[in-house]
């Protein structure tokens, strides 16, 4: 199983999407965050955004589990729905589209079946 997330930066609105096949998410997200704890996450934009508004500013979002193919598919979705890729709006600095799985991912030609859940998730409030 395969659970999609996002972490957002609730000042600059900025997005992080991402996967994990963990067992249980939230270590992943622990991973992130000790990673921006010590200065030295991979994402240089998203480690200025939290030098610079701290941790509270970040809150994160699971939107669903999914087998592994449906999660590649769901993340590279909402990669394009929430446009993360560009600098403006998100954080995600790679394009998954061209690489082995995240390949396939991308050649879908409607939504994942799961898409309703992610919006769901999305409008809840904290």
């Amino acid at each position: 199983m395969t659970t999609v997330y996002t972490i957002t930066n609730k000042i600059t609105g900025r997005t992080y999407v991402g996967k994990t096949s963990r067992r249980f998410p939230p270590a992943r997200i622990a991973k992130h965050f000790e990673a921006l704890r010590s200065n030295r996450h991979k994402v240089e934009m998203m480690q200025d955004d939290f030098n610079k508004y701290g941790e509270d500013s970040f809150v994160v979002h699971y939107l669903d589990s999914f087998d592994e193919l449906e999660g590649a598919r769901m993340e590279v979705f909402m990669m394009k729905v929430l446009r993360s890729q560009d600098r403006r709006f998100g954080y995600n600095y790679k394009d998954r589209s061209g690489t082995s799985k995240y390949a396939i991912a991308d050649r879908w030609r409607a939504p994942p079946r799961y898409w309703g859940c992610v919006f769901r998730s999305l409008v809840k409030e904290d």
